[in-house]
């Protein structure tokens, strides 16, 4: 609190149209890592399937809830509606369940990648 106090205190002032402007300078450090085009790809690539395989498993997911619910409030189930319910619901929840591992394998290979990139890559003030 006291060195932003001191950074106010120093900082350039300007009057525009009424209205006092005070510019406060910044500084920050930012690491950056050497990242190959092919390793960018590859991370995209494993977001993109992570993002498409998690939407897959909700769309599956609220279809056979949305089967087994209408089945749970029906008065009388045609022959379709007890198809569905025993079979056709179990199949696409089960298809989910498949799409939200597949999702998370996609995420923990992601992970891995990345955590290859920052072991691999060093700092230059710790070289010298």
């Amino acid at each position: 609190m006291q060195q932003q106090d001191v950074a106010v205190e120093s900082a350039a002032t300007f009057a525009i149209g009424g209205a006092v402007i005070k510019s406060i300078y910044a500084e920050r450090q930012v690491k950056v890592y050497a990242v190959h085009e092919s390793e960018v790809q590859t991370i995209g690539w494993f977001n993109s399937q992570a993002s498409a395989l998690i939407g897959l498993g909700s769309a599956l997911l609220t279809y056979g809830i949305g089967i087994l619910t209408n089945a749970a409030f029906a008065e009388k189930l045609t022959p379709i509606g007890e198809a569905a319910s025993l079979l056709f619901a179990p199949i696409l929840i089960g298809m989910s369940l498949l799409a939200f591992v597949g999702a998370a394998l996609a995420i923990r290979r992601r992970s891995s990648v990345w955590s290859g990139i920052k072991k691999e890559s060093q700092s230059v003030s710790s070289r010298t």
